[in-house]
């Protein structure tokens, strides 16, 4: 062997798993001798690894636990699954994976923790609950939540809605632009006055300023998207591309003549009574918090600030609801199918009401208030109104 440096491998078993290189020094002098030096490598027990849990669910509710190096995961923080504000109380966990986007799932019985690393908690949909598939790809995934059959009182009557689907969160700056191409004027931008907040993923912020006849659009190429049944009809046609330009005036009497056929497959905007019974979530109470407001209950304006100025934040911050419906109060309005009418009292007991025929001012409903508004604008009875282009 001649003298120089060689570099030595050794190759744990499957229990250990772990491949620890150094190299050594040798030199062979003539007539045979020879000297030599390793380097030294420290006892895997004498070394900790640090493993950070994140809940996932879908705030960044998280908690790093230090390891014994090499040892197995054996535990996680008790107090972790205490943030249970935070989660979709209707979803099931299903295990710990090695990858935010989850495909490599944790094995407790073999993986072991060699180095500081991070867990992502996966949860299981809740039984009928439905996302997008985007056959032709490239469309953010939109969860939709199933919201069971029941009633709620308001003015004295009593309200029926059959059982419907809406969406897990309000729609994304991202999954907005994936379908339409392109983003409102009067979007929040990343930076100036209206900036996110510090931790905020801009294309994770609420989409605003799309008016109504926008919305409507959305819907129906979602729809077509997804192969499913548009829901909106204008001068006979389920296809956005027949009706031209998204009006910029209110009152106009073509688009405001749209037909919806409730029972096809695709997407649509909630009628107002439905939107009223998914916000109470089998509550009798105003906000998802009970009686009264707080931090927890959703972005407004006591707490949306960026530190200058109030605005909107990524959805999914704030706690859902009993139903795993997030951001119901605040934030951003919510577009509702219903043409406006004040005060808003179905006549007696009704069942899907779907609003009145036309609106003495033009207006559509909107529901859940904004990040300006006070609290009583995000309660789940209150109510807005704006022209169909605004």
């Amino acid at each position: 062997m001649d003298s120089g440096i060689y570099d030595v491998s050794f190759e744990y078993s499957r229990a250990g798993f772990a491949s620890v290189k150094f190299s050594e020094i040798l030199y062979i002098a003539r007539g045979g001798a020879v000297s030599s030096y390793s380097d030294t490598i420290p006892k895997l027990a004498s070394l900790t690894a640090n493993v950070t849990f994140k809940l996932n669910n879908p705030a960044a509710v998280e908690k790093t636990v230090p390891f014994q190096a090499g040892g197995f995961v054996t535990s996680v923080p008790s107090d972790l699954f205490d943030a249970a504000d935070f989660f979709d109380l209707t979803e099931e966990f299903s295990g710990w994976y090695k990858d935010a986007a989850l495909t490599i799932p944790w094995d407790t019985g073999f993986d072991r923790a060699l180095s500081d690393m991070t867990l992502y908690a996966k949860w299981a949909r809740a039984l009928g609950d439905k996302a997008t598939v985007s056959p032709g790809g490239g469309l953010p995934g939109i969860v939709m939540k199933q919201v069971p059959a029941g009633s709620f009182t308001r003015s004295g009557s009593t309200i029926t809605v059959s059982a419907f689907h809406m969406g897990k969160f309000e729609v994304t700056l991202e999954q907005y632009r994936a379908v339409m191409g392109g983003q409102p004027a009067a979007q929040h931008s990343a930076t100036g006055w209206d900036g996110h907040v510090p931790g905020d993923i801009q294309d994770k912020r609420p989409v605003n300023g799309a008016s109504w006849y926008a919305a409507i659009v959305f819907c129906n190429k979602l729809s077509m998207k997804e192969g499913l049944t548009p829901v909106y009809t204008i001068s006979g046609s389920t296809d956005p591309a027949a009706w031209g330009a998204v009006p910029t005036t209110d009152r106009n009497t073509v688009w405001d003549a749209v037909i919806m056929s409730i029972g096809a497959s695709g997407y649509r905007l909630p009628t107002e009574a439905e939107w009223e019974y998914a916000c109470r979530a089998g509550t009798g109470y105003p906000y998802s918090t009970g009686a009264a407001a707080n931090d927890k209950t959703g972005w407004y304006s006591l707490n949306a600030s960026n530190g200058t100025y109030r605005v909107t934040h990524e959805v999914g911050k704030k706690p859902a609801n009993a139903w795993g419906l997030y951001d119901m109060h605040g934030n951003v309005f919510e577009w509702c199918w219903d043409w406006y009418a004040d005060p808003y009292s179905p006549s007696g007991n009704q069942t899907n009401p779907t609003g009145p025929a036309s609106s003495s001012n033009g207006a559509k409903s909107e529901r859940g208030g904004t990040f300006d508004s006070d609290t009583n604008w995000i309660s789940a009875a209150a109510r807005g109104n704006t022209g169909g282009c605004s």
